[in-house]
């Protein structure tokens, strides 16, 4: 048995541009997944979960470009937390 045989490794940026080539070289971080920003449906799902928290104050149509984290941040701040 290998020493790393059963090791994953998990790795996240923002732009994937910015990393190191030697990272992406085949045999190392093979799978790449691009998790992009929520669409309008999206969005919508994400505001109707905080909707039940008690905020009603914000649509899906002026989030467009924002994130969920962004989103919750947003909510926060609304919501005074």
């Amino acid at each position: 048995m290998k020493c790393n045989e059963g090791v994953t490794i998990l790795a996240c940026a923002t732009d994937i541009s910015m990393l190191d080539e030697a990272l992406l070289k085949p045999g190392r971080l093979d799978r790449h997944f691009l998790v992009d920003l929520p669409n309008f449906e999206d969005r919508a799902q994400i505001i109707q979960g905080y909707h039940r928290a008690g905020c009603t104050e914000i649509s899906p149509a002026k989030t467009e470009g924002l994130n969920a984290a962004e989103m919750k941040s947003l909510v926060n701040s609304l919501m005074n937390i």
